[in-house]
């Protein structure tokens, strides 16, 4: 959870009121509820009236939430005609802000409204078109690596306008990626994937080793390599985080152009559920907590050796047999979302075994009642955000560090935050 204050002004009779007061407000703004678990709110004006420097924190932050809630109801959506004239505007998430400007440049459009230097506060208006669009995909690497950035390429792709980012990039722009990429197989020139003839053209210019030649060719493979001419050997070596990137809405239909003779296609890898910032209540919310545990069972480096198409889907069928064994119903709407995850070759229980019994070692708690714990829950492709009541926390889990936000999570491709604010 961000919450930033991008100028206060505080009237006090003295300066040490002053300094006492602007303590009392951070202590709020870290404490008080505004129902912004999930979404990213900006506001563009609070008047707290007349709140004394004597007065305890606790009152410092209802005031706070209370004035709050005058304006938050009325916050529309970022691209809603009305924002620039709304007091309170939202994103879908902390990324949204970034993904959309970076989209806006690309079309042409401006950026001009009063709420873009609060949302994204290390751009300024008078950058370049092409500052600007250098400056979203770092920004986006450096918050949430390669799934991140593919994001960002399946939402220009889909718009038409993905020449726009490929023009500007910069092989230093990929300098948080490079691991990631450096991962990846390089594909022999005959066998480079192309599409329309701009995007060839920025291929041939590349050349195959380049790690831009690398992110495309991972756009590619992301989005089911809709736009391959021809299968190339780099699709089935991607790793797992590019089969867990998904796309909110399809990309134009192509124009047809004539197949290239080539071997046969291969087996496309599994696909996750396609999740478009769902928001559903679950009896299993503590689901999530068993993350760690599946790390300290060394289920991240046994994914790194899996076959690639096993790598995606693994981690989230593992999660689903878990929220089975804890006896969640089949109608849960977690145990929904998670239904169409593919099934994977190999044995659940081993992994299964050494989750409840790590349960047991650092919790005293079963698997069961470590999962089974009512909470909202928001599944978006980058985020999964974990909603419970401030009375639901426990000491047990807390002193095992379960319930501390993992935050990126590679093996499953999402940040995972929890948050203890809900109210509903």
């Amino acid at each position: 959870m961000h919450r930033h204050v991008r100028r206060l002004r505080l009237t006090c009779q003295s300066a040490s009121d002053a300094q006492h007061g602007r303590v009392l407000l951070e202590d709020a703004m870290r404490t008080a509820s505004f129902g912004d678990d999930t979404r990213f709110i900006v506001v563009r004006h609070l008047d707290l009236g007349r709140v004394s420097p004597r007065a305890t924190a606790t009152a410092w932050s209802q005031k706070l939430e209370s004035t709050y809630r005058a304006v938050q109801p009325a916050a529309v959506r970022y691209d809603s005609p009305a924002a620039d004239r709304a007091d309170a505007v939202y994103f879908a998430h902390r990324h949204e802000p970034w993904l959309a400007l970076a989209e806006r440049t690309a079309k042409g459009e401006r950026c001009s409204d009063w709420f873009w230097r609060a949302a994204v506060p290390a751009w300024r208006p008078p950058q370049s078109h092409e500052a600007t669009l250098r400056l979203c995909f770092r920004s986006l690497a450096e918050q949430g690596g390669l799934a991140l950035t593919l994001t960002l390429g399946l939402r220009l792709k889909a718009r038409g306008v993905l020449p726009a980012l490929l023009r500007v990039l910069q092989t230093p722009d990929f300098e948080t990626l490079k691991h990631e990429l450096k991962s990846l197989a390089t594909p022999p020139a005959n066998a480079m994937p192309t599409a329309t003839v701009a995007e060839a053209e920025f291929l041939s210019f590349w050349g195959v080793a380049d790690l831009r030649t690398r992110w495309l060719a991972a756009v590619a493979a992301a989005d089911n390599a809709s736009f391959l001419l021809q299968p190339s050997p780099l699709a089935p070596s991607l790793p797992g985080v590019v089969e867990q990137v998904v796309i909110k809405s399809g990309p134009p239909a192509p124009t047809p152009l004539p197949a290239l003779p080539a071997p046969a296609t291969p087996r496309p890898a599994p696909r996750l559920p396609s999740w478009n910032d769902d928001r559903l209540f679950t009896h299993a919310g503590g689901l999530f907590f068993v993350l760690p545990l599946l790390a300290r069972a060394g289920l991240p480096e046994h994914v790194q050796r899996l076959p690639d198409a096993e790598r995606a889907a693994l981690p989230w069928h593992l999660l689903r047999a878990i929220a089975r064994l804890a006896r969640t119903p089949d109608d849960d709407p977690l145990v929904v979302a998670l239904a169409p995850t593919p099934k994977v070759p190999g044995r659940l229980a081993p992994w299964l075994l050494a989750t409840h019994r790590l349960s047991l070692r650092t919790t005293g708690l079963t698997l069961r009642q470590l999962v089974a714990r009512p909470a909202l829950i928001t599944l978006s492709p980058t985020h999964v955000d974990v909603s419970f009541r401030p009375g639901d926390a426990d000491i047990r889990i807390r002193r095992a560090g379960l319930d501390l936000n993992p935050g990126w999570v590679p093996w499953l491709a999402r940040v995972v935050s929890f948050h203890f604010n809900r109210e509903d």
